[in-house]
């Protein structure tokens, strides 16, 4: 699948059981609640099985939430033609090269954004904030090797996002090279990346084939 529309897209053709409509529109505060009681299995709750895939409404916004697309083991396979059952280190080669052949649809215009515009949840209390979820964070070392990590991205502001760089991953040691030498990281953050991308976005550094953080 080349992008995240595409992959929804199919899996309402695909399995249309499978895809839920929350019936009224919730405050972003109470969606992940909602998904969680309702829908969500292991590790949410103890619950196991597979997730539906929900859309959401928010009362703050036009711009809807979806919830429960990589819930289902199976479903994320169907997303990766030709990914075999057994993952070895050949296998990772392939899915890296598929996620570093995606590209984003061309914008059709640039649209100025307020962070507090988009539908940004506040999983549990506990939370320190709202955050966006799913961001895929990429980053380059200076020979050109690709960083690339998901992240929940708690909201500071208008303007502002920070994360937790995980200490003793490549994200970490390269952000904190670049601080040392006096300069700024330059990061792209994509919501809604590809599946491939979001999946080899997880893998483990040691998993994946040289020049890949």
């Amino acid at each position: 699948m080349t992008s995240l529309r595409a992959a929804v897209e199919r899996v309402r053709a695909a399995d249309p059981a499978a895809c839920r409509e929350a019936p009224a529109a919730l405050a972003p505060d109470a969606i992940a609640r909602d998904f969680a009681t309702r829908f969500a299995g292991i590790p949410a709750v103890s619950r196991p099985g597979p997730e539906p895939m929900v859309r959401y409404r928010t009362t703050t916004g036009t711009m809807p939430v979806l919830l429960g697309l990589y819930g289902d083991a199976a479903r994320v396979r169907s997303l990766l033609p030709g990914y075999p059952k057994r993952v070895s280190p050949e296998t990772v080669v392939e899915l890296v090269a598929g996620a570093r052949r995606w590209k984003a649809a061309p914008l059709a215009a640039t649209i100025p954004v307020r962070l507090a515009d988009l539908p940004v949840l506040r999983a549990t209390p506990r939370d320190a904030g709202p955050y966006l979820t799913l961001g895929v964070v990429t980053a380059w070392d200076d020979d050109g090797a690709v960083l690339m990590s998901v992240h929940r991205l708690l909201v500071l502001d208008d303007h502002r996002l920070t994360i937790w760089m995980v200490p003793g991953r490549r994200l970490r040691q390269r952000y904190e090279e670049v601080i040392r030498s006096g300069g700024r990281l330059p990061v792209t953050v994509a919501i809604g990346a590809a599946p491939a991308v979001v999946v080899a976005s997880a893998l483990s550094t040691r998993h994946l084939p040289p020049g890949t953080g």
